[in-house]
């Protein structure tokens, strides 16, 4: 996996430092600084969707049987990579919208993006409108099925918690159904609305986050106060997770006040939206860490059948290789 990612990472660095230098000084090899956008886009459907033996082909069916079953959710199977992979892609929402915009800038049937720099989703591609507001809620959607079919396979209530907690996300993008797509500073009604949904569900996923996926504040032992019995790494890096999960989790807050300069790029939707994917980005990643090393310890939810982890055989000498605890 990590292979793959790195493979993407370098064609979209090129993609974007030849999109740059063209934009930039005018350099480049192709007449339309978009052009590269497009090449990239290609690029990444060819490499994911190639029916060649090649290009880690077994890795690529895996992800897209484990996206079959996030798709149909609740009627899809849930163990592990099925969950971990869907509360991924909560965490890449508004991603998923920017996909109607270049959808519509490259493929709308009244835009010309040759001749453009930008497009007005709303009167150029309606029902590319109506996709980038069902991707809001989709996601989280998905979450949410999987833990009413989790809670109906194990009979666990705690499943019914987990989806209490999905769903408060999904009321977040329809109390913003009215400012989608812009940003606003006007402080009325509706927005002390959202603002408030959005804080209670950013704080039950935090508590979440920490409690159950991290398995964390429940250890009373003075070398690892408030975190667990068994952990892999560092007692200082959970504390700063614990610490930083939470600044993360409300990385929103920025984009309601207005920072200095109305002109200022920390005022501007687009430019605050890109720091807040980052940001999201990294918070999913060390959450991931910690969440898969929970799992690995602990099997709180029983998505292996076997309490410990078989040895992993050398094919090369004799004997067994314990994993490290």
């Amino acid at each position: 996996m990590y292979r793959i990612a790195l493979i993407f990472s370098f064609i979209w660095v090129t993609c974007f430092v030849w999109q740059t230098a063209k934009v930039k000084m005018d350099i480049g090899f192709l007449d339309d600084w978009a052009t590269y956008t497009l090449a990239l886009l290609v690029l990444f459907l060819v490499a994911c969707l190639n029916p060649l033996a090649m290009f880690y082909r077994s890795t690529r069916i895996q992800i897209l049987y484990t996206l079959g079953h996030i798709l149909i959710s609740p009627f899809g199977i849930v163990r592990f990579r099925h969950f971990f992979l869907a509360d991924v892609i909560t965490s890449i929402t508004t991603p998923l919208q920017e996909t109607m915009i270049i959808y519509c800038y490259f493929a709308g049937p009244d835009h010309n993006w040759k001749n453009s720099t930008k497009v007005d989703l709303p009167q150029e591609c309606i029902g590319a409108q109506k996709f980038y507001t069902l991707f809001a809620f989709l996601p989280y959607w998905f979450r949410f099925a999987q833990c009413l079919r989790k809670r109906y396979d194990s009979g666990q209530n705690v499943h019914l918690i987990n989806a209490g907690k999905y769903f408060s996300d999904l009321m977040v993008p329809l109390a913003q159904l009215h400012q989608l797509g812009y940003h606003s500073y006007d402080y009325n009604r509706a927005f002390w609305i959202w603002f408030t949904i959005h804080f209670i569900a950013s704080f039950y996923s935090y508590c979440w986050d920490i409690y159950m996926d991290w398995g964390l504040l429940r250890s009373k032992k003075p070398e690892k106060y408030a975190l667990r019995e068994s952990i892999n790494y560092s007692p200082w890096f959970y504390y700063y997770a614990m610490v930083s999960d939470f600044i993360l989790r409300y990385t929103w807050c920025i984009t309601i006040v207005q920072l200095g300069d109305p002109n200022s790029p920390f005022n501007n939707f687009k430019v605050m939206s890109f720091i807040m994917i980052m940001c999201e980005c990294f918070r999913r990643a060390q959450w991931s860490l910690i969440r898969v090393e929970n799992e690995q310890n602990n099997n709180l939810e029983t998505y292996r059948t076997i309490p410990i982890i078989p040895p992993i055989v050398d094919d090369n000498q004799e004997g067994s290789v314990e994993l490290p605890r």
